[in-house]
């Protein structure tokens, strides 16, 4: 069974000098307070940004766990692909 986020590393463990200067970063997300201007056009500024700092952990759980997903299910397409041509 996988597991899932395995060995996903998040920017705050990451070496600022280490791996971050080295590796290439795809599919990252930022969420800003303005994001949620049409959903809550009634809210300041100030509590937008509390709302986004009260779920910040839920949100990157969630990318984390999508982007696994989908990396995983276009994986297994790449794969079977490559099986399939190289039966060929």
């Amino acid at each position: 069974m996988r597991e899932p986020c395995s060995g996903v590393r998040t920017r705050a463990n990451a070496s600022l000098w280490g791996d971050v200067m080295e590796h290439k970063e795809y599919g990252l997300i930022a969420w800003r307070t303005s994001d949620l201007d049409a959903l809550v056009p009634q809210w300041s500024e100030q509590r937008r940004q509390e709302f986004l700092e009260d779920n910040e952990e839920d949100l990157a759980a969630c990318q984390i766990a999508a982007g696994y997903e989908l990396i995983w299910d276009r994986l297994q397409s790449e794969l079977e692909m490559e099986e399939h041509a190289d039966g060929d």
